[in-house]
């Protein structure tokens, strides 16, 4: 099934409701962390006390990469995996991807 609105794609590849054979990881994970940093008190806030990576303005996937060399021997596809599956698991806390409706 193709879906028109990349904004739901990437929201649901980010939640494991599609299959991952239908995105690219690394993109993925550096799409949410862009999402997070927008979220200041909260989403940056966890990502530091989870990953111990300042992220001083960065984008997504050059946060991606430091983790991927600080844990993962420079793995980008391992590190971004983790990203998803901590997310997923609610290690980076219980964030919501977007408000619901009025």
């Amino acid at each position: 099934m193709r879906i028109s609105d990349q904004s739901a794609a990437i929201k649901l590849a980010i939640c494991d409701d599609i299959g991952e054979r239908s995105y690219d990881v690394a993109d993925v994970a550096a799409i949410l962390v862009q999402m997070l940093t927008r979220l200041p008190s909260v989403g940056t806030k966890s990502l530091y006390n989870r990953y111990k990576i300042d992220l001083d303005g960065q984008c997504g996937k050059i946060f991606v990469q430091k983790l991927a060399l600080n844990l993962f021997n420079g793995d980008i596809h391992q590190a971004a995996f983790r990203v998803l599956s901590d997310f997923r698991k609610g290690k980076l806390g219980w964030l919501a991807l977007e408000r619901p409706p009025r």
